[in-house]
């Protein structure tokens, strides 16, 4: 599988710092897929092309929402020991894949657009499934929000 480049732990932490307002580190790993993601967000370009892609496990979807609004880490570790997302963590993911397009731009010949968000306990749509994990163009990662907690991303250019 193709790596996203060199800098890209570098850009995605710097995102992701300025996102949050926290500290954060990241390490190449994230074993994530998109059967068992808890959230995905799909990005397009100015035709309506899909692009590229963003998965978050649960522990992720709730940290990142949490340290967005300042919301208590306990809200966050109580949403994964529920299985589940509150509606405000679950806006909050929103804000937090729609600014995340920057991780994509730099690469894309063409401006990138958020299009679709699926949050669990919505499905990926199974063609989608198909399309992520054929692309040549994925990597995953480990990240740590401080004060929060640790999670997984998987980040794909189609």
């Amino acid at each position: 599988m193709a790596k996203f480049s060199a800098s890209s732990t570098e850009k995605i932490t710097e995102t992701f710092e300025i996102i949050l307002g926290k500290d954060v580190e990241i390490k190449e790993g994230g074993d994530i897929t998109p059967n068992d993601c808890c959230s995905a967000a799909i990005y397009v370009d100015n035709d309506g092309k899909m692009q590229a892609a963003c998965l978050f496990d649960l522990p992720l979807s709730a940290y990142t929402s949490a340290a967005l609004s300042m919301i208590n880490a306990d809200v966050a570790n109580d949403a994964v020991q529920e299985g589940a997302l509150s509606n405000n963590l679950k806006e909050n993911l929103y804000e937090i894949f729609n600014i995340s397009v920057a991780l994509f731009n730099e690469r894309a010949q063409t401006g990138i657009r958020i299009k679709d968000v699926h949050i669990s306990p919505e499905k990926i749509p199974a063609p989608l499934i198909s399309m992520l994990e054929k692309s040549p163009a994925q990597s995953g990662y480990d990240m740590s929000i401080d004060s929060y907690g640790n999670g997984k991303l998987r980040l794909y250019f189609l």
